[in-house]
C-alpha cells in the first residue's frame, strides 16, 4: 500500500501570532493551489527552505505538501505525486466521521447518543449490540457484549467497515430523508459531500461514490490539504456554537488566521 502525507493539518506556531498577522492569511479559494516560489518561502511562509531541502530527500517515495497561512509553501515526494488521484483508504473513515457530524448538526432527529435501534434496521445490525449507541459505532466498539466503560471487548479496527461503521452511511441517508428541508439540494450523503465539501473547498480531484465510509474515498494530497486547512471553517459553517468550536479555532492559530479562515469560507459558500 502506498503512503502519502499531507501536512496541511499543521499550523506551525514557531513564528508566533505577531508574525502570522504580519504575513497574512490567504484564501486559496477553489482554484488550483499555486506553489510559493522557493525564494519567497521564508518571507511568505516563515519557513526555512534550506531546512525543507534537507528534509525532502527523506520522503522521496512519499508525496507531501506543507500548507501555511493558506499557501502551498512546499511539496515533495516523487514527481507529480501530490496531484495524483488515489484511493486514500482509511482516511475515508475521518471523512465519514466529518460527514456524520455535518448531518447530525443539521438534523433535529439524529444524535450520536441515539440507540442504534432507532436508525439501523434489525436485519442490518449484524454483530452490533442492539443496546449500543451510534457513538459506539463511530468508536468501533458497538459489537461488545458489555458496553459499560472498562468492560468492553479489546478494541479492534473495523478495517473495511463491514463489521459496523459502514452502517452509518444508511443512518445519514435516513436522517437526510427524514428532514429534506434541512438538506436543500441533496437527497443523500453522497450528494451532501459533493455540495458541502468537495465543491466549496475546491476539491476537484476528490470523489466518493458511497457504499461505505471505511476506505473508498479517492483524492490526492493537495485536496486532502484543503480538507485539513478548512476543518475549523467547516465546523463554523455547519452551525456549531462558538463555545464548541473555539478550542479548535484557538489551537495553534493567530486571531488573524482564524478570522481569515472563517471569512474566506463564508464568502465562497455565499457565492453558491
Amino acid at each position: 500500500m502506498r503512503i502519502y502525507v499531507a501536512v496541511g493539518l499543521m499550523s506551525l506556531v514557531c513564528a508566533g501570532a505577531a508574525q502570522a498577522q504580519e504575513m497574512g492569511m490567504e484564501d486559496p479559494g477553489t482554484a488550483p493551489w499555486t506553489p510559493v516560489p522557493r525564494d519567497q518561502v521564508a518571507s511568505a511562509c516563515g519557513l526555512d527552505p534550506d531546512v525543507l531541502d534537507q528534509a525532502s530527500p527523506q520522503l522521496q517515495a512519499t508525496p507531501f505538501v506543507v500548507i501555511r497561512h493558506g499557501k502551498l509553501c512546499w511539496e515533495g515526494g516523487y514527481p507529480r505525486g501530490s496531484t495524483e488521484k488515489y484511493q486514500v483508504y482509511s482516511v475515508t473513515k475521518t471523512f465519514g466521521a466529518m460527514l456524520f457530524g455535518m448531518v447530525a448538526s443539521r438534523s433535529t432527529k439524529l444524535s450520536d447518543t441515539d440507540p442504534v435501534s432507532e436508525w439501523i434496521p434489525p436485519a442490518e445490525l449484524g454483530k452490533i449490540n442492539p443496546k449500543a449507541k451510534l457513538a459506539h459505532v463511530l468508536a468501533m466498539t458497538s459489537t461488545s457484549a458489555d458496553l459499560r466503560p472498562g468492560h468492553k471487548d479489546a478494541w479492534s479496527y473495523d478495517t473495511f467497515g463491514d463489521r459496523e461503521i459502514n452502517r452509518l452511511e444508511g443512518v445519514m441517508n435516513r436522517a437526510i430523508a427524514a428532514e429534506p428541508e434541512r438538506f436543500p439540494g441533496v437527497k443523500n450523503v453522497v450528494e451532501l459531500a459533493q455540495k458541502e465539501l468537495f465543491d466549496p473547498l475546491g476539491m476537484k480531484s476528490s470523489s466518493w461514490a458511497g457504499g461505505g465510509i471505511a476506505s473508498n474515498l479517492y483524492s490526492n494530497v493537495r485536496d486532502m490539504a484543503r480538507l485539513g486547512q478548512y476543518d475549523d471553517a467547516m465546523l463554523h459553517d455547519i452551525g456549531l456554537a462558538r463555545s464548541e468550536i473555539e478550542p479548535a479555532l484557538r489551537h495553534g492559530r493567530s486571531p488573524a488566521e482564524r478570522r481569515s479562515r472563517e471569512a474566506s469560507f463564508d464568502r465562497r459558500r455565499g457565492a453558491d
